[in-house]
């Protein structure tokens, strides 16, 4: 049909008309998939789902009056048409939330799901959800209602809850980590009195007196001196009197006799300075008017990065300098450190037997490793000599299978390694770390392949 001049658009050819099957109504085919299900044709019905628009999928939600079984096969269809946000509404209204939950996950709405897990008692479940939604407070609670203090301490690290992640950390008596996060609770938080507190505690543990007194003294400059803070004064004072700091010791007894005239260990400290013999007026007169000031030569006035004690973990170094991992960050590298351990080996050592389910992955830091297959008669058929900076176990953790080949030491050396849940977790939690894991590991497959086509040629 001509157009009338001037009528936009009237340049553009839009070709044939389209076919019956080209174009309908969502009512249309909302009828149509609905025969289908009222026929028992699960699949019919999710194919039309699949070739059709999402306006389709609402006027189905839309219908009211299906019988229990009709609700339940049309989120059969929803789910086999991979629309797992609708499947999981239909699911939900037929009352199967483990269906919904498990929709919902797979459609990537993990706090949903989560709320869904956590409704059918499912706490480990709804804890990784929670993780993967980036709700770690609510991970860590959960967490720790399973008795996984390391999960929930390594969640409220995440959630920015220093002082709790470091709290978890002493109870599992893991110090250096204890220490790490403790250091950097914001110093005008609530929680940064009770923060030193344990930090101090821990310091002088481990036989870093020094660091301690720098921390407390944080608080003593920072804080008035009440009943939250007057511990961390006695805990200052103790370590002025083990230093034989006579005149900063008897300085803290006068501020803390000052807000509590009867505490006792105050008043053994001043005797103890003061020597057998001394009288109460004595005493009273230690106490009373300004102390004589005098710099301290064994413990700190301040803190600072001078001061603050850090774990060393030279491995991390070691994994930087694989190949491999070369485009991981420093974070990435440290969080991968936190998810393994160093393993040492000895010539003929099995470090992987094959048909292992969920084997470790490894990465070769000294030594060699040879990868053969096991026949049914327990023969060995070598595969492949691996040697420094190689990934060994990578496969299973991508394909989730058991180990295919077994893995024996031919010379003495170490590797890292990772338990498989563990770094699956990882990945599942972190994705642009797994992002660039992945991205390592199809690396090594792919050295891997090249190197076998090469011996085959």
């Amino acid at each position: 049909m001509t157009q009338p001049p001037g009528t936009p658009d009237s340049d553009i050819d839009l070709g044939p008309a389209p076919t019956a099957h080209g174009l309908q109504t969502a009512g249309q085919i909302r009828d149509t998939v609905l025969a289908a299900l009222a026929a028992g044709s699960v699949d019919e019905a999710a194919s039309q789902i699949a070739c059709s628009g999402a306006a389709v999928g609402d006027a189905l939600l839309e219908v009211t009056g299906l019988a229990g079984p009709q609700r339940e096969a049309l989120a059969e269809a929803f789910f086999r048409a991979r629309d797992f946000d609708r499947a999981a509404v239909a699911a939900q209204r037929v009352d199967d939330r483990a269906m919904a939950a498990r929709l919902l996950e797979q459609g990537g709405q993990y706090g949903r799901a989560a709320a869904l897990r956590e409704s059918l008692g499912q706490r480990a479940e709804a804890a990784d959800l929670h993780q993967r939604a980036g709700d770690h407070a609510r991970a860590a609670q959960l967490f720790v209602h399973l008795g996984q203090l390391d999960r929930a301490a390594e969640s409220l690290e995440q959630a920015g809850d220093a002082y709790g992640a470091g709290r978890l950390w002493a109870r599992l008596r893991q110090l250096d980590r204890a220490i790490d996060v403790l250091q950097q609770v914001d110093s005008a938080g609530a929680s940064f009195v009770p923060a030193v507190h344990l930090l101090g505690r821990i310091l002088e543990f481990t036989g870093h007196p020094e660091a301690a007194a720098a921390r407390y003294l944080e608080v003593v400059h920072a804080r008035p001196l009440d009943a939250t803070t007057v511990d961390i004064h006695e805990r200052l004072l103790t370590l002025y009197v083990q230093a034989n700091e006579s005149a900063e010791a008897r300085r803290m007894i006068s501020r803390i006799l000052r807000f509590e005239p009867q505490r006792a260990y105050p008043i053994r400290a001043l005797g103890l300075l003061l020597g057998k013999g001394s009288t109460e007026a004595t005493m009273r007169s230690a106490v009373t008017g300004e102390s004589v000031p005098g710099p301290l030569s064994a413990l700190p006035t301040s803190s600072g990065p001078a001061r603050t004690v850090t774990a060393v973990h030279p491995v991390i170094d070691r994994l930087r300098r694989v190949p491999l991992l070369a485009d991981l960050s420093l974070g990435e590298l440290r969080r991968l450190h936190v998810a393994g351990s160093v393993l040492a080996f000895e010539p003929g050592q099995v470090l992987i037997e094959q048909g292992t389910p969920e084997p470790p992955v490894l990465v070769l830091l000294a030594g060699a490793v040879q990868v053969a297959r096991v026949d049914d008669d327990g023969r060995e058929t070598p595969l492949a000599e691996l040697r420094y900076g190689a990934f060994v176990g990578e496969m299973s953790l991508l394909d989730e299978g058991p180990a295919s080949a077994r893995v024996r030491a031919s010379a003495a050396g170490q590797a890292f390694r990772w338990p498989a849940e563990r770094l699956r977790r990882l990945l599942h939690e972190d994705e642009r770390t797994a992002l660039r894991l992945l991205r390592v590991m199809s690396r090594a497959l792919s050295v891997r392949l090249r190197e076998t086509s090469r011996q085959v040629r």
